[in-house]
């Protein structure tokens, strides 16, 4: 299953409906990657290590080690030559030589500076750039001149022509950062210092802070996209306005003030409601039934009361239709349609409440609607779930037969799935266009990628005492050492003569992390996950780490694990393939024993496994994929 999961992932990452003189598909074949039709016909075979979907006529394949772009006939338009390629876009494709992004055109030409490193287009003709310094500003793509200089530490997205920027005093680092508006062209439509900060424009409209003549105190206001100042915000009451507006309507949290606090509370949740403020910054709807109160879209919102219940209303507060509902995913309607619970299930109704997909199923994807299509799932006795495809007339189109989706939908009149462990193309009458073929593993593959891989060296010891809890667990616990062969100290050993099993698919070496000291040594960890990854040599003999650690905005992830005299732990390592033949090790870093909050002595200490020899991709050393949060409990954005 897991080589499933790699393949439907790296399947997944750009793929996109660009125009094409043909419409081809990617596929995966006993590791490798080709590309077939509209009817399942394979059109290039599969032959590539990895790939990125057509785009523009060109897609960007792997050969060995390196990157180049093919043609719709599979012929190589642009040479293998790149660490690592993305798609084209406007007729521009990123690619990495040696780390360093480069971006070029369909002729393998350079056409941007390497000051550049990343390039966000806001038309064909334009893009916001950003240097190696973060730095951003506007370019011409035409002429390759800048518009707007690179001075702004933030800039974009562009909403309707308009852009909030923020640019850092750097002679007074200390200094709170500016904050103004910009056109596409640079044009200031909001000069810096006018407003103490700015939000991102939504419909038209921002917040903004308003500043006083003095630093201690702030009030919030809305501006338009002109830069028109529309109204001030009231704090009155212990109310505040914290969202945008939809429809024309904000939602604003109000306060049951005339019930008198308790002793020493200043104030008291169950004691909050939400209601609705207008353009003028009146409150139209001030209701204390309404707990909660969402968001519009198409002219509906749906409201909650303490018994969370759910009601649909229109832009004038009139009740939509009879039902009361028991859940409301997304809280609200896309293009025209909700998602919602009833006791019987989970189904669908349009802007009127009217059911036109009747409650039936166990659970609805939060992917919502595509194509006039939509996914439903059934419970499996794992706790699991599979699922199904159904259309807007309630017509059950395949079976739960499908554990993973692309979950944007049909592209091009495909959609991508795994189905019993194969990776499935179905149409949109739920025929199998094309399935992958069962092949028999005899052996456990390596793991040949191009980007680093994610920390996984996951353990578990009893809580420091000063740890406040909150973070994810593992069942990696500690052993006893009872053998002389480990050496003295604080010690990494891999042992490449034990090979293992990785992730229950790929090759491993047994890892052990053991601890010959007479003292308890800490570990920093988040959710259990040491700070501790493998690194390689490059070309000119530096060694350079592989795998990355994501890091978390929440503080209960961040943590200590403690590893007591004569314990190890066990993990397991992938065994790496690829192109390049170098030196690798296992890098740790760990609290120094001898700092203090008054040393100067650094806080962390680092420990080295082995050496030992390995073979990897360039692409390996910078390609850090995009990551996805899993939903609103997963606090890592990479």
């Amino acid at each position: 299953m897991q080589h499933l999961f790699w393949a439907l992932t790296f399947l997944l990452i750009t793929i996109q409906s660009s125009a094409q003189t043909k419409k081809l598909f990617k596929i995966v074949e006993h590791g490798k990657l080709g590309f077939i039709d509209q009817t399942g016909r394979t059109v290039i075979p599969p032959k590539y290590k990895n790939g990125d979907d057509f785009s523009e006529n060109l897609a960007s394949v792997r050969i060995n080690g390196n990157y180049g772009f093919i043609d719709t006939n599979g012929n190589f338009a642009i040479p293998p030559q790149y660490d690592f390629a993305t798609d084209f876009k406007n007729g521009i494709a990123r690619v990495y030589s040696e780390g360093q992004p480069i971006f070029i055109d369909k002729n393998n030409k350079r056409i941007l500076p390497p000051v550049y490193k990343s390039i966000v287009f806001i038309s064909p003709e334009k893009a916001i750039v950003q240097t190696s310094t973060g730095n951003k500003g506007i370019i011409n793509l035409k002429t390759g001149q800048l518009i707007a200089d690179t001075i702004y530490s933030r800039l974009g997205p562009f909403t309707n022509g308009i852009s909030v920027v923020e640019k850092v005093d750097k002679k007074d680092e200390d200094r709170a950062p500016g904050y103004a508006v910009i056109d596409t062209n640079g044009k200031l439509i909001v000069p810096f210092d006018k407003y103490r900060d700015i939000r991102n424009f939504t419909n038209g409209y921002a917040r903004v802070e308003i500043k006083h003549e003095t630093d201690d105190d702030s009030e919030n206001g809305f501006i338009d996209a002109r830069g028109n100042f529309i109204f001030q915000c009231t704090r009155k009451n212990k109310s505040y306005v914290s969202g945008s507006f939809y429809d024309g309507l904000a939602v604003i949290s109000l306060y049951k003030y005339w019930i008198p606090e308790e002793k020493g509370v200043y104030m008291s949740s169950d004691k909050s409601y939400q209601g609705y403020i207008n353009l003028k910054g009146d409150v139209v709807l001030n209701d204390v039934s309404n707990r909660y109160v969402y968001d519009f879209s198409n002219a509906r919102a749906f409201v909650e009361d303490d018994s969370r219940n759910f009601r649909l209303i229109d832009t004038k507060f009139n009740t939509i239709g009879k039902d009361t509902f028991d859940g409301v995913q997304n809280k609200g309607f896309r293009n025209g349609y909700a998602i919602v619970e009833k006791e019987n299930g989970w189904g669908i109704i349009d802007t009127n409440g009217n059911f036109v997909v009747a409650p039936q199923f166990q659970r609805i994807a939060e992917c919502g609607i595509t194509d006039s299509c939509f996914f439903y799932a059934v419970r499996k006795k794992d706790d699991d779930f599979m699922y199904g495809i159904a259309n807007m007339a309630g017509k059950i189109i395949t079976q739960p037969i499908i554990t993973e989706f692309d979950h944007s939908g049909f592209q091009n009149g495909l959609l991508l799935t795994t189905v019993n462990n194969r990776l499935t193309y179905f149409d949109k009458e739920g025929n199998i266009i094309w399935q992958e073929k069962k092949y028999p593993r005899n052996t456990l593959d390596t793991l040949d990628i191009d980007f680093m891989n994610r920390g996984y060296f996951y353990a578990h010891s009893e809580n420091y005492k000063t740890d406040i809890g909150g973070f994810g667990g593992s069942g990696n616990n500690p052993h006893t050492v009872s053998t002389e062969d480990l050496p003295d100290g604080l010690s990494i050993t891999v042992d490449t003569k034990k090979t293992d099993t990785f992730q229950h698919l790929y090759a491993g070496f047994h890892v052990i992390l053991a601890n010959r000291t007479k003292k308890k040594i800490l570990f920093s960890a988040q959710d259990s996950r040491l700070y501790m990854r493998v690194q390689a040599k490059d070309k000119d003999g530096i060694w350079k780490d592989i795998e990355y650690l994501p890091s978390s905005w929440c503080g209960n992830s961040y943590h200590t694990l403690t590893l007591a005299p004569d314990k190890y732990w066990e993990f397991r390592t992938p065994v790496y393939s690829g192109e390049y033949k170098t030196k690798m090790r296992i890098a740790l870093n760990f609290k120094n024993p001898r700092s203090t909050l008054l040393s100067p002595r650094k806080q962390q200490k680092a420990i080295y496994s082995n050496e030992y020899d390995g073979s990897i991709n360039p692409g390996q050393f910078s390609n850090k994929r995009a990551y996805y949060p899993g939903g609103l409990m997963d606090p890592y954005n990479d």
